[in-house]
């Protein structure tokens, strides 16, 4: 879809410098529900703070990461024990992914003054 993006994975503990990189024309897609990651609340919170938009995928509207979110999706997941699944928050993730891609498409198509193809 020629769309940067950034798998923000924490590995060797570059958490908080991964995501340093975030802009004003950015946007972070964070999830976390109970017991919240306090590393994913904190640059939530810092990453708003420096005018990145936020997408949260949590379980509750009074979670840490719904409070400073533009746009908060509430998901609830299936679990069993202190195993929860992702399965949910990755189809959603998903689905707003493809939705960006026919956006960009549909906008770059507009602007060679092609019509995009709808199927």
């Amino acid at each position: 879809m020629n769309v940067r993006n950034v798998l923000v994975d924490g590995v060797g503990g570059m958490f908080m410098q991964q995501v340093s990189h975030a802009t004003n024309k950015d946007v972070i897609v964070a999830i976390s529900s109970k017991a919240y990651s306090p590393d994913v609340a904190q640059v939530v919170r810092e990453a708003k703070q420096r005018g990145v938009k936020i997408i949260a995928m949590t379980d509750s509207p009074l979670s840490p990461l719904a409070e400073h979110a533009d746009v908060s999706l509430e998901v609830q997941q299936a679990s069993v024990g202190l195993f929860r699944s992702q399965a949910v928050n990755m189809t959603l993730a998903v689905t707003l992914i493809v939705g960006l891609g026919r956006a960009v498409e549909a906008k770059r198509s507009h602007g060679n003054g092609r019509k995009s193809k709808r199927s």
